[in-house]
């Protein structure tokens, strides 16, 4: 692999002395997900309450919020090129500004703390391949919280401004025909960041209305998302045990990868981590498992049933 890529990530301690800096933009991307309107309540449920000094409000857990195609068939699809442009100025992100991204656990969940992240790593993942100079603070908002510095209920919205999104942004996307290439030709490495369980064909109730198929796609290696983040302090391992970790799963240690999950979430902390460790060339499946399981044609594996 090549160089870590470190600047990906900074320290509460990194950010706690930049909070004054005009040029910082801070985004708590905290999600709620409901589970009846599948609507996104972070805003009221918890940065309403308290949030990091100067941070805005960045609705990405919303399934057709301000970083997804409001129009897509499937939730949380990755938007055009324009409205990802629009987005990003009307979020008073601009060339010169240095953008964190941080969130809160999701309580509840089996790995509150990885899994409330994965909305922080979601929003690094559109904005870095859209040419934002976008980090993810390690530990997240618990980090901030347990070391007990400063908090605030104050509001606030960034100045809107111009954006003009990357011309390759579309890099870190792949698309159900990217993967099929992979499965019969292997193009590229094929990554699945859903848990052991899921992965072996031992979860019941899998991807809900999106097919009841279990397993995995054909020929892709298990990476789990949640085992890239200590558990209690919500940072991500360090870069020798991530590097341990990816060899043991049996990825390559070069080409392209494409890591996938259920709805394209969890994925980009799998892929936010192959980043960390120097992987350039990987891509976010973005319909994940909501397109291929629902679609009897494309080829998956269950080792349950053997």
């Amino acid at each position: 692999m090549s160089e870590d890529r470190l600047e990906y990530l900074v320290s509460t301690d990194w950010l706690a002395k930049r909070l004054d800096d005009p040029d910082i933009r801070i985004f708590d991307c905290t999600g709620s997900v409901g589970t009846t309107d599948f609507l996104n309540h972070g805003r009221e449920m918890h940065y309403a309450h308290h949030h990091i000094p100067g941070a805005a409000y960045l609705d990405i857990a919303n399934p057709r919020g301000v970083l997804a195609d409001p129009g897509a068939t499937l939730p949380f699809t990755w938007p055009s090129s324009e409205r990802l442009a629009e987005a990003i100025g009307g979020l008073g992100i601009s060339v010169t500004s240095r953008v964190v991204v941080y969130a809160g656990p999701n309580a509840g969940t089996p790995n509150p703390a990885a899994v409330g992240q994965t909305w922080a790593t979601r929003a690094w993942w559109l904005l870095h391949h859209a040419g934002v100079d976008v980090a993810l603070l390690d530990g997240g908002w618990q980090k901030w919280l347990d070391e007990g510095r400063p908090v605030s209920t104050q509001p606030i919205d960034y100045e809107p401004t111009t954006f003009v999104v990357s011309p390759d942004a579309r890099r870190g996307l792949a698309t159900k025909e990217d993967v099929l290439d992979a499965v019969h030709n292997g193009s590229c490495a094929i990554v699945d960041a859903l848990s052991p369980k899921s992965y072996n064909g031992e979860e019941d109730k899998q991807y809900g209305t999106f097919g009841t198929r279990r397993g995995h796609i054909t020929d892709a290696v298990n990476i789990y998302f949640a085992s890239l983040v200590d558990a209690d302090s919500g940072c991500f391992i360090d870069s020798d045990r991530l590097r341990d970790q990816l060899c043991a799963s049996g990825l390559r240690n070069q080409g392209k990868v494409i890591t996938y999950c259920g709805a394209g979430i969890g994925a980009t902390m799998t892929g936010f981590a192959l980043k960390l460790c120097g992987r350039d060339d990987v891509a976010v499946y973005d319909a994940s498992m909501m397109e291929w399981n629902g679609d009897p044609n494309l080829p998956m594996t269950d080792p349950s049933a053997a």
